[in-house]
């Protein structure tokens, strides 16, 4: 079972009661009851907009050892956004097939609208394709439906099975029907061990293994801020081929990581072996007389600064670190080996770190498999002391990784039989700091001059944004997020390219409608750039962590000079909240000097990860950060005999 599922273990157990909604059982393709079309809810989720009646697959090993599939699924909308339902995706591998693909809609009077076979298209995702359609005829009511074959010529890791779906869903069922000679192992994840239904088949020559699995009342499993991938927290079977014996052969897969390790040190540590010319360019750059860390510093630079990325890559390098380094450009596999290669060039140890990056999902220990891992970086090696390094992200510094690398382990491809090793967790403060002097204009307008200070990963990400948007239109949507309607009359921006140091952002602006004016009385909310407007946690229930990227601080100074004719007539009250559990605190102070406003706010969350248990607390301190930063000032216009 996979590691950090113990609150989704708990959960399962409650919710999956197993009930059964079509005896032993699964209706013909078309065959709907007058119950489902009848249907306009499921007492345990009232709220949903449609249901899965069921998921059902059958998976066949074929005489020619191939792989089939047959999969057929019924849904049930019950709302118009439940609509949405009837466009469907089937992603596959480019080497496999997906054919026979049948969909039609069956609306609430019994009317069957069935679907052209020119309605569905190909698309290429990536280094995948999905076949793509949209049902018709769907109305509030209908029950849609569709069924397809896949073919598969890898028989080694079979497709994995998602129990749970976004939607909640009242049956799913997989079954697999074995030939003679296949053994398999079946891992199962967010579940308990499921006991199969196993029926023997009588074949001219021999005897199958048909096993089913099949889970009832399955709560949905939906996209939600601040998670890896639902694929980590949906109920599923993992099934690998161990071996395969007949009267003539026998053949061992791979079933340890030992042996997974070798197979790859011995395909890419040929490609990694130093030219010359290579030899000569690390020296240059990473001299003896730097200390170890320097030089690793130095050559990371250098491959990050010289060689452009085309791309993220895989888990091998495709072409060698000679025609990336000549070229001067590679994906960022192919930098990784490069630098790899320039470090081993200088008598520094540097291995490849093969990783499930962060929207892959988590690596199941209990399944040796390659295809788990989707990209390598780099660990650079100092006695003990490790540097993990990718070179991929132009402005990403020395000691941090690319946000999709933030994950909790990497498989070490080292000189021995390679191990996993936990990767760090960020220690860089993410800070967000501004200062902004103001000065409040008789009809309620802002003239302001912010200075924006971002470290850590606040400033390589809004690098990328600079990079991706340009300089002016990267100011104007910063302005707008924390501002709103904002006039801007010049900007600075510093720094920009010295990824080492934070980043530094001048803007002189003008808010026209900032302040609420009520004849005598003027009223406005304090102008803190790191204001947070919006709870990001909706749903009052949540059945897995949040797991942020990283920490985050933020520090605003807010200074207000008024014009002579107007006075605060009431400032926010001071405030410290704090919860020593979520590490989270949060602070503002207000004081009056003159005709001078100053305002103070500061915010501080250092953990990353809280359990399912600490949810609801965490949405609730956000929405006491939401109504602190609502707080309003109340300014009041006196006449100027009664200032003296």
């Amino acid at each position: 079972m996979k590691n950090g599922v113990v609150v989704i273990l708990a959960w399962c157990m409650v919710f999956f009661c197993f009930r059964v909604s079509y005896a032993d059982k699964i209706p013909k393709f078309g065959k709907v009851s007058k119950e489902e079309l009848q249907m306009t809810s499921v007492p345990e989720a009232p709220d949903e907009d449609y249901v899965y009646l069921f998921d059902n697959a059958e998976m066949f090993i074929q005489k020619d050892f191939t792989l089939r599939i047959k999969r057929h699924v019924r849904i049930k909308i019950l709302s118009e956004a439940g609509k949405d339902a009837a466009s469907i995706k089937l992603p596959y591998w480019h080497k496999d097939r997906i054919h026979s693909i049948k969909a039609h809609s069956i609306q609430p009077n019994g009317k069957k609208v069935k679907m052209s076979k020119k309605n569905v298209f190909e698309e290429k995702v990536r280094n995948q394709k999905q076949k793509v359609f949209t049902i018709p005829g769907v109305e509030v009511g209908s029950v849609i439906e569709y069924k397809y074959e896949f073919e598969s010529d890898y028989l080694h890791y079979l497709e994995p099975w998602y129990f749970q779906h976004e939607a909640y869903t009242l049956l799913s069922q997989i079954s697999i029907t074995i030939r003679p000679g296949f053994n398999y192992h079946v891992f199962y994840t967010n579940t308990p061990p499921l006991e199969p239904v196993i029926e023997d088949i009588l074949i001219p020559g021999g005897e199958l293994k048909r096993y089913t699995w099949r889970m009832t009342d399955l709560p949905p499993i939906r996209e939600e801020p601040y998670m890896r991938t639902k694929e980590d927290y949906m109920a599923a079977l993992h099934f690998q081929l161990v071996n395969y014996r007949d009267a003539w052969t026998f053949h061992q897969w791979i079933d340890s990581w030992p042996a997974l390790v070798e197979k790859y040190r011995e395909k890419v540590n040929p490609l990694l072996k130093p030219s010359k010319l290579i030899r000569e360019v690390a020296q240059k750059a990473a001299p003896e007389s730097l200390s170890t860390v320097q030089r690793i510093k130095n050559l990371y630079h250098y491959v990050r600064e010289n060689i452009e990325t085309t791309e993220r890559g895989y888990l091998y390098p495709r072409v060698k670190p000679q025609k990336v380094f000549k070229e001067n450009k590679g994906a960022g596999t192919e930098k990784n080996a490069l630098l790899i290669s320039m470090l081993r060039s200088v008598g520094i140890s540097a291995y490849p770190l093969l990783i499930s990056t962060r929207n892959n999902g988590e690596i199941l220990l209990d399944q040796p498999r390659l295809t788990q891992f989707n990209y390598m970086i780099v660990v650079a090696m100092i006695g003990p002391r490790a540097f993990f390094l990718d070179t991929r992200a132009r402005f990403c510094p020395f000691n941090l990784l690319p946000t999709s690398d933030l994950v909790s382990r990497g498989l070490l491809v080292d000189d021995d039989q390679g191990k996993f090793v936990n990767l760090p967790r960020p220690r860089a403060t993410n800070m967000t700091h501004c200062i902004t002097e103001a000065f409040l204009e008789d009809d309620g307008a802002l003239v302001a001059e912010s200075v924006i200070r971002f470290e850590g990963y606040k400033a390589y990400r809004n690098r990328e944004k600079i990079r991706e948007d340009g300089e002016e239109d990267f100011v104007n949507n910063l302005m707008k997020r924390a501002f709103g309607e904002v006039e801007i009359d010049s900007f600075e921006i510093f720094s920009a390219g010295e990824i080492e140091t934070p980043l530094r952002v001048k803007v002189n602006y003008r808010l026209p409608a900032y302040a609420q004016d009520a004849g005598e009385m003027m009223y406005l909310k304090p102008a803190f750039f790191a204001r947070i407007s919006e709870n990001p946690f909706k749903r009052p229930e949540r059945y897995f962590p949040v797991e942020y990227l990283y920490s985050i601080a933020s520090e605003d100074k807010f200074i207000l000079t008024l014009p002579p004719n107007i006075q605060v007539l009431e400032k926010p009250a001071n405030t410290l909240k704090k919860n020593p559990m979520l590490k989270i605190k949060y602070g503002a102070l207000a004081s009056v000097k003159e005709n001078k406003l100053v305002l103070n706010r500061y915010y501080f969350r250092r953990k990353t990860t809280y359990p399912q248990g600490e949810y609801k607390s965490l949405r609730h301190f956000y929405d006491i950060i939401i109504a602190e930063d609502q707080n309003r000032i109340v300014l009041k216009r006196i006449s100027l005999s009664e200032t003296e």
